[in-house]
């Protein structure tokens, strides 16, 4: 989505406002702005602090937020966590990603 007010109503949001608000977690609101390969030890709080705190030198976002999407694929399965209030997820099947590496996503 297009920075500005298109995307107003989709960031830093909790899941449970988007709800109430009638919104949904939705691919076409999203931008891919990173990919590496994960280990398989990889956990959400390791990405988090990877993009809060030491974040990669060839990533430039912004810090890991509230209304992102974070996608693992591994051993040949994907899944999305959307990352809510108080740096914690919830597993979002609906975003259905078809990517083949570990993404960060937002909504730009």
């Amino acid at each position: 989505m297009p920075p500005g007010p298109e995307g107003r109503d989709f960031r830093y949001r909790s899941y449970e406002d988007l709800q109430a608000d009638g919104l949904s977690v939705d691919r076409k609101n999203y931008q891919l702005v990173y990919t590496a390969p994960l280990d398989k030890d990889t956990t959400l709080d390791e990405i988090y602090r990877r993009f809060n705190i030491e974040r990669p030198s060839d990533y430039k976002g912004h810090s890991l937020s509230t209304g992102d999407i974070v996608v693992f694929r591994q051993d040949g399965k994907q899944t999305a966590y959307y990352v809510d209030e108080g740096a914690d997820y919830r597993q979002v099947p609906e975003f259905s990603p078809s990517r083949k590496a570990a993404h960060a996503g937002r909504v730009s």
